[in-house]
């Protein structure tokens, strides 16, 4: 096994035949082939290297191959990009620690410089992995249903219309061009042979334990965030079962599950009004333990309840144009959505102040002028001519995007996976002058290569700078339906989601787009067909391995209730909460919780 790690680590490629009898079946269902194929395929990286790493050398990258359906080995292969970064010790520990990114739809590999930021402590001692669940942004097949040709510049038929409209209920209806693009792009993906059941919850646990074992490790650790938790623990699911699970996959030694997303949960119905006021609830019980807080604010909960019903029959008068009048709603949109780390501080003098008719602090946190930031450092003198960056970057993008329309779509689809591969790499003159030769004109590409020849070296990082900036939208949509569609919805009531909205007294216009973002979903998950997890995947995850659990007091993404839920069947879990954190503790900002997860997590 060290033979194959020491391979893995020099970019060969690898080929396996590992058992099918991993593969997240049915009970019932036979197995078609005990076998199936998983190889390793070296690759370039598609990310923005740290300076601190060298590709080729202490950064490795690559793309996992396995079968989109482990019962059909022969069929439809995936492929998930993955960064191995090495240990900085020359005598690492034996496990990896493997990072799983949320979403569902979400890229590690896209956010690598800020996922390495967190974890780069524990690399001390050991060697990181970060990959792209199958699916997503940088993986092949992508399950991306944002592509032009979903949304169509064309009139919609009355067929189309139709035929969508006779898939999904009443209930979820009028249907919309956003709904009749998720319609198109799933009929588009099954004719490339997609099967999108094959992209679920499960099947993301078994992708993990392939590459864990191609890559030559026999025990590895993980480090989950929000949906990436219910993949670990559907990891840790597969541990507790010998039965379901080759015998030679790698064992997991540990696992830290930061904002953890339990599968016993009900999201849909469990997100809205009970997480919101248990956050809220925690935010002003913060006030009451604290000695000095609850001697200066008595009772904040109750003076808060009696405020409420007082902005309802009268509200304040803000000097706000566009916020001129402030009542009990407006109150529980900003303590529901806005409060963070930040505002937290201010809440008792908040309710103290609108208590007394008083708006100074409101306003200031309205107007984003309160909490007082730190100033900022003076800026260097730059050398950047900024003139010529702007000039080629106005030229660059203006004959990059006239000239896609112009490409057939095998060259499109090439030049656009060229242009993300530049924006998501460090400066490359050599590599950017290549793509204007490939895909530009010559009468349009030899100004600009006479243009990028004359930049200096920090004005090409500025352009590579802007072309980062460019939004590459890393959560996948059809990605994300095709966990959320399967795994997720089925277990819900939408009348139940619906009652849990409109019992927060939100503003209407707020009320209005959260229902309406519920009706979308289900919509079109009737236009998504994934089908419907087996119930056994709702239950809760037994398992001794030692697990660290990090929570924030302020998520109401994934809140603190979902954690103790989840940790009640988990007998060796340590629980850890940052009562002024967030949704994913390790990414709050440094001067909430410096790089405190991040050191509890490597001991």
């Amino acid at each position: 096994m060290k033979l194959v790690q020491q391979l893995a680590r020099a970019g060969l490629v690898l080929a396996l035949w590992l058992p099918a009898a991993c593969a997240p079946v049915a009970p019932a269902t036979v197995l078609a082939s005990p076998f199936y194929p998983v190889e390793l395929i070296p690759a370039e990286c598609p990310l923005r290297v740290p300076d601190e790493l060298e590709e080729g050398s202490s950064l490795r990258c690559g793309r996992l191959r396995v079968p989109q359906d482990r019962r059909a080995p022969a069929g439809l292969q995936v492929e998930l990009p993955y960064a191995l970064v090495q240990a900085e010790s020359a005598h690492p520990r034996p496990e990896p620690l493997v990072y799983i990114v949320g979403g569902p739809g979400g890229s590690a590999l896209a956010e690598f410089e800020q996922v390495y930021g967190w974890l780069r402590t524990l690399r001390r001692e050991r060697d990181l992995i970060l990959y792209d669940q199958r699916g997503t942004l940088l993986a092949d097949p992508a399950l991306d249903c944002s592509d032009s040709s979903d949304h169509g510049a064309t009139e919609v038929s009355a067929q189309e219309m139709r035929e969508a409209q006779a898939l999904v209920p009443p209930a979820y209806q009028p249907l919309d061009a956003n709904d009749l693009a998720i319609h198109r792009c799933a009929k588009r993906l099954a004719a490339a042979g997609v099967n999108l059941a094959a992209y679920d919850t499960p099947t993301h646990a078994q992708d993990l334990l392939d590459l864990v074992a191609a890559l030559g490790y026999r025990r590895f650790d993980l480090y989950a965030t929000s949906y990436g938790t219910r993949i670990a623990l559907e990891v840790m699911r597969l541990a507790g079962e010998p039965a379901s699970r080759r015998p030679d996959a790698p064992a997991l030694r540990a696992a830290v599950l930061d904002s953890v997303l339990p599968p016993s949960v009900n999201a849909y119905e469990q997100q809205a009004a009970p997480a919101r006021a248990e956050v809220l609830a925690h935010a002003l019980e913060l006030c009451a333990q604290d000695p000095a807080c609850a001697a200066a604010y008595p009772d904040l909960a109750a003076r808060l309840e009696r405020l409420l019903t007082r902005l309802d029959a009268a509200p304040l008068a803000l000097p706000l144009a566009w916020q001129p009048i402030f009542g009990r709603a407006d109150l529980l949109y900003y303590l529901t959505y806005r409060l963070d780390a930040e505002s937290l501080a201010y809440l008792p003098r908040l309710v103290a102040e609108l208590e007394q008719g008083e708006t100074a602090t409101l306003t200031g946190l309205l107007n984003g002028a309160l909490p007082p930031r730190p100033p900022r450092p003076p800026r260097a003198v730059s050398t950047v001519d900024e003139r010529a960056v702007q000039s080629f970057i106005m030229a660059l993008n203006g004959a990059y995007y006239l000239n896609l329309g112009r490409l057939d779509e095998t060259a499109r689809e090439a030049a656009r996976a060229e242009w993300q591969r530049l924006a998501a790499r460090n400066p490359d003159r050599e590599r950017l002058a290549r793509f204007i030769q490939a895909f530009l004109p010559p009468a349009e590409a030899g100004p600009l290569l006479e243009a990028l020849a004359a930049l200096g070296d920090d004005e090409l990082a500025a352009v590579f700078a802007d072309l980062a900036g460019a939004p590459v939208h890393p959560l996948v949509n059809g990605a994300n339906l095709a966990v959320e569609c399967r795994d997720e919805l089925p277990f819900n009531d939408y009348g139940r989601a619906v009652a849990a909205h409109r019992s927060l007294e939100l503003p209407a216009a707020v009320v209005t787009a959260e229902l309406e973002q519920l009706r979308r979903l289900w919509a079109q998950c009737a236009l998504f067909p994934t089908g419907a997890a087996a119930i056994t995947q709702t239950l809760p995850v037994t398992s001794d391995i030692p697990v660290l659990i990090f929570q924030g007091g302020l998520d109401s993404t994934t809140p603190p209730s979902w954690a103790a839920l989840a940790r009640r069947s988990l007998s060796r879990a340590h629980y850890l909460e940052f009562p002024a954190a967030a949704h994913v503790v390790i990414r709050q900002p440094a001067s909430l919780a410096s790089d405190c997860p991040a050191r509890l997590a490597r001991q």
